[in-house]
């Protein structure tokens, strides 16, 4: 198997997508961009682009095991052999550590990791721009 995505990723090295888009517009995670395609990468915020992405998840891992449990450590070696993917979480896009409902933000989401390239298909790129409030 080809390795690909982030190797620092909770659940392993794979492709980390999640389901509500709002998760990804924080800057941990969005690209940003000084023009309309793209192509000067740039943090001065201008243009935001969010790729849309169809996942198969083939045989999922379904957890709710926001940080390493004993549970969790117990299946990790399965990831990407046993398991094709991971619908993890919720997660918070700006904060680390467990989950508590007392912590809840409206862009949490529910993350999706799929461990082979062949199981993400990218259908859209969306570019934007934030209105100043």
């Amino acid at each position: 198997m080809t390795q690909f995505g982030s190797e620092q990723g909770f659940y392993g090295q794979g492709n980390y997508l999640a389901h509500q888009a709002s998760y990804s517009h924080h800057k941990r995670y969005v690209y940003k961009s000084s023009d309309a395609e793209g192509d000067h990468r740039d943090a001065g915020d201008q243009y935001f682009h969010l790729l849309l992405v169809n996942v198969l998840r083939g045989n999922p891992l379904k957890t709710t095991e926001v940080w390493p449990g004993a549970g969790f450590r117990a299946v990790q070696g399965k990831l990407g052999k046993e398991f094709d993917s991971v619908e993890g979480g919720p997660h918070r896009p700006t904060l680390s550590g467990p989950y508590t409902a007392r912590a809840r933000g409206s862009d949490d989401s529910v993350i999706y990791v799929a461990y082979h390239p062949s199981q993400c298909l990218p259908e859209f790129i969306v570019t934007y721009t934030q209105n100043a409030s």
